[in-house]
């Protein structure tokens, strides 16, 4: 059991991000934390919708925090997510 952490970029698809956590999760790992700044911060609640569909209830939000953060003079928006894992 552990826990990962993934950033969320515009670089990546909805679905190259859910395969990621899927693949996590198939690890052993039960605890993932996204993190998304600004404007993806609607990928990212794309990206749990999508993984609920895939896996039901076996996956839920333990937590979540949204805020700034000041980074080199600029203050970025961010959304956390803490999603849980339990296996059948």
């Amino acid at each position: 059991m552990g826990e990962a952490k993934i950033l969320v970029g515009s670089r990546g698809s909805v679905e190259e991000y859910v395969l990621q956590l899927i693949v996590e999760f198939n690890r052993g790992v039960n605890k993932v934390v996204l993190t998304a700044f600004n404007d993806n911060m609607c990928k990212l609640a794309d990206i749990y919708a999508s993984l609920k569909e895939r896996l039901g209830d076996r996956v839920s939000i333990e937590s979540g925090s949204t805020g700034t953060r000041r980074e080199r003079g600029r203050r970025r928006l961010y959304l956390e997510i803490t999603v849980i894992y339990k296996p059948v």
